[in-house]
C-alpha cells in the first residue's frame, strides 16, 4: 500500500499562460495539506521556474478538492490543491 497523497496543483493567477504551465503539476506526498497551510517547493526539480514565473518562494492553499478516483484506492488520496503566491 502507498500511503502518498497526491496533489496537483491549480495556481490561482490572472495570468492564463501561467495557469496553463503550472497547473496539474503532481505533487506526492505523505503530508496531509489543508486550506492555509503555506508551502515552499524548495527541494522540488521545478522550483527556481516556480519562483521566476510568480516572483514568489511560498504558496498558500486557497482550497482543497478531494478527487474520487477507484484506479487510486490504494493511496492516502488524490486531490486539487488551489494555491496563491504569498508576497512577503
Amino acid at each position: 500500500m502507498d500511503n502518498n497523497n497526491y496533489y496537483f496543483l491549480q495556481i490561482v493567477t490572472q495570468v492564463k499562460e501561467l495557469g496553463d504551465k503550472w497547473n496539474n503539476t503532481e505533487i506526492p506526498t505523505t503530508a496531509n495539506l489543508v486550506t492555509g497551510d503555506i508551502i515552499n517547493f524548495r527541494n522540488e526539480s521545478f522550483n527556481d521556474d516556480l519562483i521566476v514565473d510568480f516572483q514568489a518562494k511560498e504558496f498558500i492553499v486557497k482550497k482543497r478538492v478531494f478527487l474520487c478516483d477507484s484506479n487510486f484506492e490504494n493511496v492516502g488520496g488524490i486531490f486539487h490543491l488551489y494555491i496563491e503566491p504569498v508576497f512577503n
